[in-house]
C-alpha cells in the first residue's frame, strides 16, 4: 500500500509538471500572425537572413528613407509581434530621415523556431548587430525596444559603445515574479502546485530571475546614458513600477520617464500619437549623433 501511494504521488507530480511545462512552452512560443506592410512610396525596404550563434536562422528587414540616412535605429519587437508589426511605431522616424532595421526574434515572424524553453533573446539581437556591421552599416546606433524587446535593447547599450541612445516602450520587465503571477491569474490557473512549477521553470530554469538581476546591474552601470522610458500608467501586463525602478537605477540628466495617462500595455503610441512621435523623434535627434 505504501509503494502504491508513492507511485500515485509521483504520477500526480508528473501530471502537474507536464501541465506547467506546456504553459511555459506556449508562452515562449506564441502563435505567429502575418502582418502586411502598407504601401508607402516614401519608404523602401529589403529583407535579409542572418544566423544566431546557435545556428538558428533569423530574418531581418532594413527600412530605408528616401534621403541619405541621418542615422540608424534598431528595433526590437514585443512578445507575439514581428519586424512588420512594429512598423507603425517608427514609420515617422523613417519619414524624418532615419534608417530603421528590425528583425524577428526566434519563434516569431519569419525566423526559425526553437523548441526549448531556455534561450537568450539577447544573443539574437547581438547576431543582428554583428550582421549589419558586416553589411557595412556602421554606428552610431539608436535602439527602440518594445515590451519583451526592451531588455535586449538595454543590454546592447551596455555591450556596444556605438549604441548611443535607447527608447523603451512598455518595459523593461524587471519585476518578473509579479509578471508571471499575472500570466497565471490571466489564464485562470489556481492550482498551487502548477503555479509553483510554472514559476520555478520560468524564474530559475528559464533564467528570468537571473535576467532581471542582470538588467538592474547594467542599468546602474549605464547611469548617465540617454534612455527614454515610455509607459502607460494603467499598464496591467508590465506594470509601470518596472519603468519607475529602471528610471531610478539609471536616473540622470539624460534619462526621461514619460508616464502616459490612461494608457495600457503598448497603447502609448495610439493614446498620444502626435506627442509620442514628437518625443521619440526629438530624443533621437538630440542624442543620435556621430
Amino acid at each position: 500500500m505504501f509503494h502504491f501511494t508513492i507511485i500515485i504521488s509521483v504520477l500526480i507530480l508528473i501530471y502537474y509538471f507536464v501541465r506547467a511545462y506546456k504553459l511555459v512552452l506556449a508562452l515562449g512560443h506564441p502563435k505567429k500572425n502575418e502582418f502586411c506592410l502598407k504601401k508607402n512610396s516614401s519608404i523602401t525596404y529589403r529583407k535579409f537572413d542572418f544566423t544566431a550563434k546557435d545556428g538558428l536562422k533569423l530574418k531581418g528587414i532594413n527600412y530605408e528613407p528616401t534621403i541619405n540616412p541621418k542615422g540608424t535605429i534598431l528595433a526590437c519587437h514585443y512578445l507575439g509581434g514581428s519586424k512588420e508589426a512594429i512598423f507603425p511605431f517608427f514609420e515617422s522616424l523613417i519619414q524624418a530621415g532615419f534608417r530603421v532595421i528590425s528583425f524577428d526574434f526566434r519563434n516569431h515572424g519569419e525566423s526559425g523556431d526553437d523548441s526549448r524553453i531556455q534561450y537568450s533573446l539577447e544573443n539574437d539581437f547581438i547576431a543582428l548587430i554583428e550582421t549589419i556591421k558586416k553589411m557595412g552599416i556602421e554606428g552610431p546606433f539608436g535602439i527602440m525596444g518594445f515590451s519583451m524587446g526592451s531588455v535586449p535593447a538595454l543590454l546592447a547599450m551596455h555591450r556596444y559603445s556605438d549604441v548611443k541612445v535607447v527608447v523603451v516602450d512598455s518595459g523593461p520587465l524587471i519585476l518578473v515574479k509579479k509578471y508571471f503571477q499575472y500570466v497565471l491569474d490571466n489564464k485562470g490557473i489556481t492550482n498551487p502546485l502548477v503555479r509553483f512549477l510554472f514559476l520555478s521553470l520560468y524564474l530559475y530554469y528559464g533564467g528570468y530571475l537571473k535576467m532581471a538581476n542582470k538588467t538592474k546591474k547594467i542599468l546602474k552601470e549605464l547611469k548617465g546614458k540617454p534612455v527614454l522610458f515610455i509607459h502607460g500608467d494603467k499598464d496591467n501586463i508590465i506594470a509601470i513600477e518596472n519603468a519607475e525602478l529602471a528610471f531610478e537605477l539609471l536616473k540622470s540628466n539624460h534619462a526621461m520617464l514619460w508616464r502616459v495617462p490612461n494608457s495600457r500595455h503598448l497603447t502609448n503610441k495610439y493614446i498620444k500619437s502626435g506627442e509620442y512621435e514628437k518625443r521619440v523623434l526629438d530624443f533621437f535627434n538630440t542624442y543620435l549623433r556621430a
